[in-house]
């Protein structure tokens, strides 16, 4: 992406992406989308990369940081996060216990954590060339076909924050009889600096 691009990407979307409030340089942030994203929407609008901040250290993942290698980006499991940076509900397995529409919203949720752990770790959501993989386990019911459109909510904010030239991955979404936190969704993804 040009850099004239870029700008005009970051400033076509300060209105869609509210960044909750940090009170000074030191101080942890949280991450939180628009209502149209809440609700399940798709953006009109890409939101800026830059708007993305990340919550606190303890409840970021849920096995480490990434870890860059080189050119690549490594990001162990993520699940979806409150705007206080603590687990998100609902809990439990799909459909039993969380509705697949639900489940979905999480699938955001975990993406928007995930961007914030890969800002912190490169230090501008700008320097990520491309995205390479993502695996996506899904809480699930025995017998539930369905993880593939739960794991979409992830796919579709990447997409929307990248575009499809950086965005666009491989992805595997796999039926699990349980995560950590009994979390409805958990996401872990490779991606390459530019």
């Amino acid at each position: 992406m040009e850099l004239e691009e870029r700008s005009e990407f970051r400033r076509a979307v300060q209105d869609v992406v509210r960044v909750v409030r940090l009170d000074d340089g030191d101080s942890p942030g949280s991450v939180q989308a628009t209502e149209e994203m809440m609700e399940g929407r798709p953006f009109r609008r890409r939101p800026s990369r830059e708007h993305f901040q990340a919550p606190p250290r303890s409840f970021l993942v849920l096995g480490g940081g990434p870890a860059i290698h080189g050119r690549r980006v490594l990001v162990s499991g993520h699940g979806p996060l409150a705007e206080d940076g603590t687990p998100a509900g609902p809990f439990g397995s799909v459909p039993a216990d969380v509705s697949a529409a639900d489940a979905m919203h999480s699938a955001r949720l975990t993406a928007l954590a995930v961007l914030a752990g890969v800002r912190r770790a490169v230090g501008d959501l700008d320097r990520i060339g491309a995205w390479l993989t993502v695996r996506g386990f899904v809480n699930a019911e025995p017998g539930y076909e369905q993880t593939t459109a739960v794991l979409n909510g992830f796919s579709e904010v990447v997409l929307d924050v990248f575009g499809p030239d950086i965005g666009g991955h491989a992805r595997t979404a796999i039926g699990v009889a349980a995560l950590p936190l009994d979390l409805p969704v958990v996401v872990a993804a490779e991606l390459e600096l530019a």
